[in-house]
């Protein structure tokens, strides 16, 4: 107990750069992000009922419905058709594991806690890497899809190196 108001302690006296802020909220907006997108998920796949087309959440539903279609999610929502239990059970697990991890790292990263700074590196690196190879074959779709991946991309490699070269972000977590 005492090492851990230590910790604690130890935490409060260091000043947490507002980067690593920063990259803490985002991955908080990244698990509420993952949550919408299983809600979407159940709502494509009529595990939600339809809404009316008039209200709100039927309008936020349409759109994403139709954006869909134009995108690779067509190929999650065909993979819940088909009929493979497995992989169906897998795409609804998948983002709900996201959204754990992104909290636990968001939380992490507030604390400055070295382990979620390392996994935010993984996180962020691998994002670079699917996120540029995924630019230049979906060159062909609409630009609003291309400019996801273009600022996703970004992001990612904005975290990646902050976290990695930043002098003030290696002293924080020590």
């Amino acid at each position: 107990m005492a090492s851990k108001r230590k910790l604690q302690e130890d935490v409060e006296k260091k000043q947490i750069p507002i980067g690593v802020k920063v990259i803490s909220v985002l991955y908080f907006l990244f698990a509420i992000i993952d949550l919408i997108i299983l809600l979407f998920i159940f709502k494509l796949t009529g595990i939600i009922p339809p809404e009316r087309p008039g209200t709100p959440v039927g309008i936020i539903f349409t759109i994403y419905s139709i954006s869909a279609l134009i995108s690779q999610d067509l190929l999650m929502i065909g993979a819940l058709t088909t009929g493979i239990p497995y992989l169906a059970y897998i795409v609804y697990l998948l983002p709900i594991g996201l959204a754990v991890l992104a909290i636990f790292v968001g939380r992490g990263l507030w604390k400055l806690q070295k382990w979620s700074k390392n996994v935010a590196i993984i996180w962020a690196v691998l994002g670079v890497v699917l996120s540029g190879p995924s630019i230049v074959l979906n060159f062909g779709l609409p630009l609003p899809y291309i400019l996801i991946h273009i600022i996703g991309f970004s992001i990612n490699l904005c975290i990646a190196s902050y976290l990695l070269f930043n002098k003030n972000v290696k002293s924080a977590f020590r």
